[in-house]
């Protein structure tokens, strides 16, 4: 019960539940919450599971608690980042698609309304056939294949069928592990 009073009120009976499910189950358990010690609040990661007599019965709980503060505070970090990068890629007027030989991987607001598409609507799907009229889609795939990064026009087409001519200009970035493509794209109708 001592140790319990260590858990933070908000997380106190999701504790003690988890420990009461895992020795009326004998499953193991892997719970992460907040403690505070002297004063300061501290993220812990909890695992464990029974120990039982010949007869089957619970004896003792065994476990460790690890203190995981410091790798809560680099998650929400780069959780903010991310965030103030997706809030500035989405107040340029410029269409940012991230794309891995054509299927798209990411993009920002302003090339989903450019196209007037949904992401799950291009999501994992191949933007070179999808928006590029045809007769530009060999330019772009050799420029994509050949790493162009000098800029270039070509016409596509959006969603309601509307021609619009687009200079693109790309280069290749490392995104989630990957060697991918980053392309910008301006409407130069307007």
């Amino acid at each position: 019960e001592e140790y319990f009073n260590k858990v933070v009120p908000e997380d106190r009976e999701y504790v003690r539940e988890t420990i009461r499910y895992t020795i009326r189950t004998g499953e193991s358990f892997d719970i992460e919450y907040t403690i505070e010690l002297n004063g300061r609040k501290f993220f812990v990661r909890s695992n464990g599971e029974t120990v039982t007599d010949a007869n089957g019965k619970v004896t003792k709980l065994i476990g460790t608690i690890k203190n995981i503060t410091e790798q809560k505070k680099v998650q929400k970090r780069l959780e903010q980042s991310e965030e103030r990068f997706r809030l500035l890629s989405n107040l340029t007027f410029e269409g940012i698609v991230i794309h891995k030989d054509g299927i798209m991987l990411d993009s920002n607001q302003s090339f989903l309304s450019m196209f007037e598409y949904s992401r799950e609507e291009l999501i994992e799907k191949n933007i070179i056939d999808n928006l590029v009229l045809p007769e530009y889609q060999k330019i772009v795939k050799e420029n994509v294949k050949t790493h162009r990064s000098a800029p270039y026009e070509i016409i596509c087409v959006t969603k309601s069928g509307n021609k619009i001519p687009i200079e693109v200009e790309s280069r290749e970035i490392i995104y989630e592990g990957k060697n991918v493509r980053v392309a910008a794209l301006r409407n130069i109708s307007e």
